[in-house]
Parts: structure tokens; C-alpha cells; sequence
């Protein structure tokens, strides 16, 4: 039976061989100017040390208009550090760099915008949720978020971000 890549990646299953054709497929259509509609990436960029240069590898590979979907730990849930191999913790600011202030990572053609951030409860956040609290108050208790999603669109420089980058305006 036919499997997807996700499927053998999920399985562990993807082996040196297969990574090799899959990457030379994947450089074919680079080359002739074919890029990605999406990437997705559940629960890898707080794994990753050098956060900036993977996402400048994601923005190189997609279309304009092409979605970076995200699933990370929150903060403050446990899941956060519990992992030995968890280099850093994610919050709705972590995402800045890479849309509002994209040129201190010298990008000078095309950043990302949120296009969509979410948050996914705990229990105690839903608890906390249900009784009326607000959602800025459910952000800064420990352990009423588990985790946080975000959907970032590649889009070009506009004339305004040029401006913002020449003189360095967040």
C-alpha cells in the first residue's frame, strides 16, 4: 500500500536511501522555480538551536502566499522543558523576528505574517475558560496552556517594510 512521506516520517521509517531520492525530487523542482504550498511542523522548532536559520530555510521554500503551519509547547505548560532536548520555550512573541522586525535577520524580499495563532487549553485552562476568564488572563497562569498553534503566509516586502527596514523601525 501506498504511504506518505508524513506516514514513513511519523513510523520512523524514512531511511538514508529514501531521504537521498526524496531530496533529490524535492532539488528538481526548486530548480525549476516549484515551491511549497505548505510545510508543517508539529512539536520540531523547539528541538531546533539555530531557530533563525530554519526559518529562513522555510521562507526560501515556500510560495509566496504558501503557509508555515506551527504546533509548539506554550510556555508555561509542563511540556515545555520536560524534554532533555528542548532548547527553548515559545510564547505569541516569539513570532516577531520573523514578521514585524524580519530585517535584524537581514530579509530583504519577503517575511512571514500570522495569519492565524491559537491556543489549546489544558484542563485548567478550560476550567479557567468556562468560569469567564479572559483569554490574556489564561496566558499567564502556569499550566492553562498546553500548547500553541500558528499559521505564518510567506508574503513579499511591501514599499512600507522596505521603508521599516532601511531605517530599522519595529
Amino acid at each position: 500500500a501506498a504511504r506518505t512521506l508524513a506516514d514513513k516520517l511519523s513510523a520512523q521509517a524514512l531511511d538514508a536511501a529514501l531521504a537521498t531520492k526524496v531530496g533529490r525530487v524535492l532539488a528538481a523542482f526548486h530548480a525549476k522555480g516549484i515551491w511549497h504550498a505548505d510545510l508543517n511542523a508539529n512539536n520540531v522548532l523547539e528541538h531546533v538551536a539555530d531557530l533563525p536559520a530554519l526559518m529562513g530555510n522555510c521562507l526560501s521554500l515556500l510560495a509566496v502566499g504558501g503557509e508555515f503551519r506551527i504546533e509548539v509547547p506554550y510556555e508555561h505548560a509542563p511540556t515545555a522543558w520536560q524534554d532533555p532536548t528542548h532548547v527553548r520555550a515559545m510564547n505569541e512573541n516569539s513570532w516577531l523576528y520573523y514578521t514585524e522586525w524580519f530585517w535584524y535577520l537581514g530579509w530583504d524580499k519577503h517575511r512571514f505574517d500570522v495569519r492565524r495563532l491559537d491556543f489549546v487549553l489544558s484542563p485548567v485552562g478550560q476550567y479557567l475558560r468556562d468560569a469567564g476568564t479572559p483569554q490574556d488572563a489564561l496566558l499567564r497562569p502556569p499550566r492553562a496552556v498546553d500548547s500553541m498553534t500558528v499559521v505564518l503566509e510567506k508574503v513579499p516586502l511591501s514599499d512600507a517594510d522596505g521603508s521599516r527596514a532601511l531605517f530599522r523601525i519595529g
